[in-house]
């Protein structure tokens, strides 16, 4: 990491203490966000985040680097300010770090000789005509069928009742896999090749669409993507890529403080700061506490579950839900830096890390393929945030659509 960066590095970390400080505790501390700190500890903290930062790549010209830094400035060093001020335990600290150099490692050093991607004929007309089938019947099953377009909402504060509502709904058997895929691959896919040949007309309808996926499931990611593929689009085609990351993290902190601080309002503070930041990096500590002192699920919640036998009543997500204090209701996601450690321990906090650096090296592949760099990172941002944030690493592949943006990618890449 370059210098002007090692300051941004560093005034992102001050600023997510100062949001952790001044608006997390004092507002949501009766939901666990205590406040414990040290001086040794702030310094510990800020010595981690320099040699991590020293240790990440000096630039981020192709997208697997760019991923990696979103996972180290999102996910790794928010977790590094929370560890800080909140008197949360050591060890896992020092895991997740450990995790994360094995990431770099294994992007570094690891080749990828042997993986080729290889032309499918007619890959491109497959990939659009599968995505536009699963959209419109999508659309239909969930706004008329099932009555959706009785219960949207685009209201903010109500998301997560009607999220409660969607997976009532669609969280289960079959639709479980198809709804997140459409919304999370297949209409991204439509988006992201509209904007490429510049049809503004389909580009607004898809991204209607997406409104529309937002208002029947409450997913707030749902509603942010469409900006997110725009600002992708622009950050990508920039000689300022990192500077303009750094800048866009530090404002989505800032603007929704100021207005907090303003008027009161915590909707957008609640969402960019405690949501987004502070809350996958307690439910992380909450993940290591919990299965350092009970039985490591072993991938037995997964495709796995018909030939492992699961030692709990619950799913792990309300499991540490009830363990954090939340009651049942609560459904505790966070990232695979943390569920690593739920299924194999130490072992899996190895391999996890590991496989994820692989996916990152296959992620160049593409790029070798002649895939434009801001059409990978469109199809995968969604997937790889939530890996990062909120899923387990199987089920990111499966569920959250992470193997198929993959296999949409080997459908439409140049080649084809």
């Amino acid at each position: 990491m370059k210098g002007i960066h090692l300051l941004l590095l560093l005034l992102w970390k001050v600023i997510l203490d100062i949001s952790y400080l001044y608006f997390v505790v004092p507002l949501f501390g009766y939901s666990g966000f205590r406040l414990e700190w040290s001086y040794i500890r702030v310094i510990e903290s800020y010595v981690l985040t320099t040699v991590l930062g020293l240790l990440t790549p000096k630039d981020v010209q192709k997208v697997a680097k760019f991923l990696i830094y979103i996972l180290f400035l999102s996910v790794v060093v928010s977790i590094l300010s929370y560890y800080s001020l909140s008197g949360a335990d050591t060890w896992p600290v020092y895991i997740i770090c450990f995790q994360y150099l094995i990431i770099l490692f294994v992007y570094k050093f690891w080749q990828g000789k042997y993986v080729t991607i290889t032309p499918i004929k007619g890959g491109g007309k497959i990939a659009t005509r599968v995505s536009l089938f699963f959209v419109v019947f999508m659309l239909i099953y969930t706004l008329f069928i099932q009555g959706g377009i009785g219960r949207l909402n685009f209201d903010l504060s109500k998301i997560y009742e009607v999220r409660e509502t969607s997976n009532e709904l669609f969280g289960s058997g079959i639709f479980g896999y198809f709804l997140p895929w459409t919304f999370r691959v297949f209409n991204i896919l439509l988006i992201v090749l509209s904007i490429q040949q510049k049809k503004v007309s389909k580009t607004i309808i898809f991204i209607g669409i997406q409104v529309l996926f937002f208002g029947l499931t409450g997913f707030k990611a749902v509603l942010i993507y469409p900006l997110v593929l725009l600002g992708a689009y622009y950050v990508l085609r920039s000689k300022y890529k990192l500077s303009l990351l750094f800048s866009a993290l530090i404002l989505s902190v800032l603007i929704p403080l100021v207005i907090y601080w303003y008027n009161g309002n915590i909707t957008l503070s609640s969402i960019f700061i405690r949501r987004t930041y502070f809350t996958p990096s307690m439910l992380s500590f909450e993940y290591y506490d919990f299965f350092s002192k009970n039985e490591f699920v072993n991938l037995s919640n997964s495709i796995f579950s018909n030939l492992i036998n699961y030692p709990y009543d619950v799913q792990p997500a309300i499991l540490i839900g009830r363990y954090s204090g939340f009651g049942d209701e609560t459904n505790a996601n966070t990232g695979f830096l943390a569920t690593s450690y739920m299924h194999f321990g130490i072992v899996g906090a190895v391999i996890y890390p590991t496989i994820v650096g692989a996916i990152l090296k296959l992620i160049d592949k593409f790029e070798e393929a002649a895939i434009p760099q801001w059409v990978l990172l469109g199809l995968l941002i969604l997937p790889f945030n939530g890996l990062f944030r909120s899923a387990d690493l199987t089920t990111s592949i499966l569920t959250h659509g992470l193997g198929l943006a993959l296999l949409m990618l080997w459908l439409i890449n140049r080649k084809n």
